[in-house]
């Protein structure tokens, strides 16, 4: 993983060379322009780390060598070096964008460098009207369509070699999980109940299951019961089982009675017994901000909880090809939160 990043940092120093005889400097000048890329503090340094920016960079430097190697090759439109290098050119840049997203800054910058050419040949008599367009299309085919595929051919090919699960699979969605050679084939039903055991996992960036396990809150301002957090891993500890609200019941003499979109319940940790509370207490990572509540697991033997334990479930949709997703709380379709019903916060 060092080798790569070394490798492309190096190459980078002869692309200097290269891009600038294209651009009509004396080698002498391309030599030194290569020297200073060679010893250049931050260029060094970042081709010694296992980072994505060695290769932008080197794809970055590909991409103008190339399109300065183009120019070159003006006096010969559409010839076989003409089409080889506005293709390089297109290919290099699909790969800075394949790097990280700072590469796509290349396609407005090459991208005005060619429309400023096709505006200069506008004024050039000798070209028809059809040549020009040819032009045109050639630079929209090479500088757009070639870029875009190899974006493409590179998910293809990463999906393609990492097509098994491994342990680091335990970080992506249980979705994506099962779709892995080796994956997890878990059956569950579709439809929540009250008395399901379920797993609850957040949509945001930083994907987590809801966690708690026998830690108690140890802030200054804190409850000092036990702790629910996210947690990356699929766990016994992320397990939570559905329950009526605190003295509620539900009437199962039908069968088992599902959860829809309104209803007030509580969640109880099975691992613990303890059920998902909040109150009037700050928060670990935001004691100073009277907006935010602590999330915590409470209760003990013979202990019948209480009101803080009753939290509303808001389904906020759910997936178009799969009827009452959006209603009635169905696993992996639907996307809720959970309110909470006396403070009025959202987890």
């Amino acid at each position: 993983m060092r080798l790569l990043p070394a490798v492309l940092g190096a190459l980078t120093v002869p692309l200097a060379f290269v891009a600038a005889r294209a651009c009509g400097y004396a080698r002498d000048t391309a030599a030194l322009a290569a020297v200073l890329v060679c010893v250049e503090n931050g260029l060094v340094t970042q081709s010694r780390l296992i980072l994505l920016d060695s290769p932008l960079v080197f794809f970055t430097a590909l991409t103008l060598a190339c399109w300065a190697v183009w120019w070159t090759t003006q006096r010969r439109p559409f010839s076989r070096a003409w089409w080889a290098w506005l293709a390089a050119t297109g290919a290099a840049m699909g790969c800075a964008a394949s790097c990280k997203w700072v590469g796509l800054f290349l396609f407005p910058a090459l991208g005005l460098s060619a429309a400023k050419d096709l505006w200069d040949k506008i004024a050039d008599r000798a070209l028809s009207p059809r040549r020009w367009l040819a032009h045109a299309a050639a630079r929209a085919a090479m500088l757009l369509g070639v870029p875009a595929a190899v974006y493409l051919f590179w998910f293809w090919v990463h999906f393609a070699v990492l097509g098994a699960t491994g342990p680091d699979a335990l970080m992506m969605t249980p979705e994506f999980q099962a779709s892995l050679a080796g994956g997890p084939r878990v059956e569950t039903d579709r439809d929540v109940y009250y008395g399901s055991e379920i797993r609850i996992r957040t949509t945001h960036a930083r994907s987590g299951f809801l966690h708690s396990h026998l830690h108690a809150w140890q802030h200054a301002k804190g409850s000092g019961q036990q702790q629910v957090t996210l947690y990356g891993y699929a766990d016994a500890n992320n397990v939570w089982v559905v329950e009526p609200a605190f003295n509620r019941t539900v009437d199962a003499a039908g069968g088992p009675v599902p959860v829809r979109s309104g209803d007030v319940l509580r969640l109880r940790h099975r691992a613990t017994g303890r059920f998902l509370h909040s109150h009037d207490k700050r928060p670990a990572m935001a004691s100073s901000d009277d907006q935010k509540f602590e999330l915590s697991g409470y209760g003990f033997p013979n202990f019948p909880g209480d009101t803080n334990d009753d939290f509303r479930i808001e389904i906020l949709h759910g997936d178009r090809q799969m009827a009452g997703s959006a209603t009635q709380v169905q696993a992996i379709y639907t996307k809720f939160r959970l309110v909470h019903a006396g403070l009025g916060c959202a987890v």
